[in-house]
């Protein structure tokens, strides 16, 4: 029998102090996780379009004028290129590991917003230079801005790379190819 009645004493032990405990609280829910923030909305680079005369004498000696419609750019002294949207960035960019940048290379402001294309096809034709980068040297990326030339004109900028990768800092100085400039054809 007293092994009945300490079993009995120790039942109520244990639920006298399961009593003196406070109901668990009900499970809380849980955080909402942070709003997400968006994602940034990449603008694809455009290619120029229309008619252009060269004005500068790189490009006087280089191409020639310009004809541009739907990513082809076709100039007078025979050479064709196909580009595609790479990407934008602004003129304060450096465009070499000199840190130079591309507003100083082609006079424009630091804001300009500049078109990065990668040429997926280049046929040099018969111009006599063999292309925006040489003979035998495929141009890998074009850079473009339409914006004004130090007179305040209208003017289309378009630099030439020969490097693996988009220009950026980390592209060598000698992977410029040169910097050419138009303007809307006259009349």
């Amino acid at each position: 029998m007293r092994g009945r009645i300490a079993m009995a004493l120790g039942a109520m032990l244990m639920l006298q102090a399961g009593c003196d405990r406070k109901p668990a609280a009900p499970p809380s829910e849980p955080a909402a996780a942070p709003a997400a923030e968006p994602a940034p909305v990449v603008v694809p680079a455009t290619a120029p379009e229309g008619e252009f005369d060269a004005i500068s004498n790189t490009a006087l000696g280089v191409t020639g004028g310009m004809t541009a419609a739907a990513g082809e750019l076709t100039f007078a002294q025979g050479q064709a290129y196909s580009v595609g949207g790479e990407g934008r960035l602004k003129g304060a960019a450096p465009y070499a590991s000199t840190k130079a940048t591309f507003a100083s290379l082609i006079n424009v402001a630091d804001t300009a917003e500049l078109q990065v294309l990668k040429v997926t096809r280049e046929d040099p034709g018969k111009a006599r230079n063999g292309g925006f980068c040489g003979k035998g040297v495929a141009t890998t990326y074009l850079v473009t801005h339409e914006g004004v030339d130090v007179g305040g004109s209208p003017a289309l900028f378009v630099i030439a790379f020969k490097s693996v990768a988009p220009p950026s800092e980390a592209t060598a100085e000698a992977d410029l190819c040169g910097a050419f400039m138009y303007g809307p054809k006259a009349g």
